[in-house]
Parts: C-alpha cells; sequence; structure tokens
C-alpha cells in the first residue's frame, strides 16, 4: 500500500520558479520601474532611461523623459511595453505635456513646470514611491521603508532665486530575487538610467555621508547622475536662477526712479532759463 503525502508537508520550490514568481509579483506592484523590468526580462538590447530637469528661470522650466531601445520591440514585449507607455503617455498629457516619437525605438516626453513647487508636485505624481513592505515580502527581507520623493526648497533675493532640490530615489526593487550572481551583473548592463539637472548658472553638488552618492557627471551648466539600480540613490543640488518677476519689477522701479529725477532736473532748470532772459 502507498502512503500518500500529507498536505502539510513542505514542498520545496525550485529556486527558478521562486525567482519567476518573485519577478511578476513585482510587476505587478511597480508602477515607475516597471518599464525598465520588463525591457530588461524581454529585450536582448539595452534600455536608456533617462529624466532630466530643465531650469529656463524661477518660473519656467521642464520634465523631460527620455526613453532609448537598443531594437524595435516585437510579439510579446511589444504588447506588454506598449500598453504601459500608452499610460504613461496619458498621464504626461494629464500633466499638461507633450509626446515626441524620433523613432521606433525612442520616446520623449516633456512636462512643463512653473516653479520649484510646481516642480516637486508634478515629479512625485509622475513618479510615486513605492510600498516597502510589499517588496520585502516578495524578496523575503525586511527593508526599511522610504519613499522616493523630490524636495525643493526655494529662497528668493529679488533679482534671483535660490533652489536646493534633495531626492532620494529607492532603486533596490530592481534588485534581482535570485541565487545567481550573474543575473544582477546582467540586468546592471540592460540597464542605463541617468537623472539629469540643467541649469542656466550651474549647480553645486552636495554630498551627504550619511547617503550613497551615484557617480556624478559635469557637462557645462548640466550634472547627471548614473544611478544605481538595486540601492537609494541620493541626488542633492544647489542652483540659482534669475528671477524673472523681481528683474521685472526692478527695471520698472529703475524706470519710474529715472523719470522722476529726469523729471525733477527739468523743473529745476526752467526757473534758471527764465531769469537769465
Amino acid at each position: 500500500m502507498r502512503m500518500r503525502q500529507s498536505s502539510n508537508f513542505p514542498v520545496r520550490m525550485h529556486p527558478l520558479m521562486w525567482g519567476v514568481r518573485a519577478i511578476g509579483r513585482l510587476l505587478i506592484r511597480l508602477r515607475m520601474v516597471w518599464i525598465i523590468l520588463v525591457a530588461t526580462l524581454f529585450l536582448s538590447g539595452c534600455v536608456q532611461y533617462d529624466v532630466g530637469i530643465k531650469f529656463a528661470d524661477a518660473s519656467h522650466g521642464q520634465i523631460v523623459q527620455h526613453i532609448r531601445l537598443s531594437e524595435p520591440l516585437s510579439g510579446f514585449s511589444y504588447s506588454v511595453l506598449s500598453t504601459w507607455l500608452e499610460r504613461l503617455e496619458q498621464q504626461t498629457k494629464q500633466l499638461g505635456g507633450r509626446i515626441q516619437h524620433p523613432s521606433d525605438c525612442e520616446l520623449i516626453m516633456t512636462i512643463p513646470f512653473h516653479g520649484g513647487k510646481d516642480l516637486a508636485t508634478k515629479f512625485n505624481q509622475l513618479f510615486p514611491s513605492s510600498s516597502k513592505p510589499e517588496l520585502a515580502r516578495t524578496f523575503g527581507s525586511n527593508p526599511p521603508e522610504s519613499g522616493s520623493r523630490l524636495q525643493v526648497t526655494t529662497r528668493n533675493f529679488i533679482l534671483w532665486q535660490r533652489n536646493h532640490l534633495n531626492y532620494d530615489l529607492d532603486l533596490r526593487s530592481l534588485a534581482f530575487p535570485s541565487p545567481s550572481e550573474t543575473l544582477p551583473d546582467q540586468s546592471d548592463k540592460r540597464l542605463e538610467l541617468a537623472f539629469s539637472l540643467d541649469t542656466p548658472w550651474g549647480a553645486q553638488i552636495n554630498d551627504s555621508a550619511d547617503t550613497a552618492t551615484p557617480e556624478i557627471q559635469s557637462r557645462g551648466r548640466q550634472l547627471i547622475w548614473q544611478l544605481k539600480p538595486g540601492t537609494i540613490n541620493h541626488l542633492e543640488a544647489v542652483f540659482w536662477v534669475p528671477n524673472p518677476l523681481g528683474i521685472g519689477t526692478f527695471v520698472i522701479v529703475l524706470l519710474i526712479v529715472g523719470g522722476m529725477y529726469l523729471e525733477r532736473r527739468r523743473s529745476t532748470s526752467q526757473p534758471e532759463n527764465s531769469g537769465n532772459g
């Protein structure tokens, strides 16, 4: 007689099946990095995802997302990614942005903002923070909770404005749960993530000893952070931008004062001329 195995006996899951199930749960829960994960799993080439903030002055700027694929999508990968991209395009339009398709492998989404407060509001709507307890259960670990949130503190000095940008970007969800040590290396090669800050007068980097700062490149007035998947990336910079409202007010006041001075000088010169006559 065969003994029937008890249903309470734990059945060990193959590491490959565990990894597939974990990645499946991750794709359902994540929003911000879903496109990167799916592209990494189903594309043989590289995915470049650049997010940039461009300041023209204190009241005008743009959030630019630039997504580049090394080769056109086809089959299942096209079906999955096209659905996500459609949602991303709808969200861009809702925030008053525009969309460009330079090629089949390239997508550019631009969202305007008006000041630091409007930038933080739109940016955090576009990139909401993730839920860390769910990720902890998925990976079998217990990472601390820390949302990915952009903060911009501004101080006005009439003619110019000082801005302090602080962004802790949590990319721990991109750490693939696999016993093989080759998967993270492959994912790093397939993913190229960058965050850039472009300002009229350049920016000064603030490094904190308590947080991990990614590699930074400086190209003229632009700073570029090369983001690291699998960790929390700390981005912090201080920069000054011209204040068009303050400059306009100063010019108007200067014109008024100059006009009053000329009028006063004219009125004082008229009695002298009449006396000489």
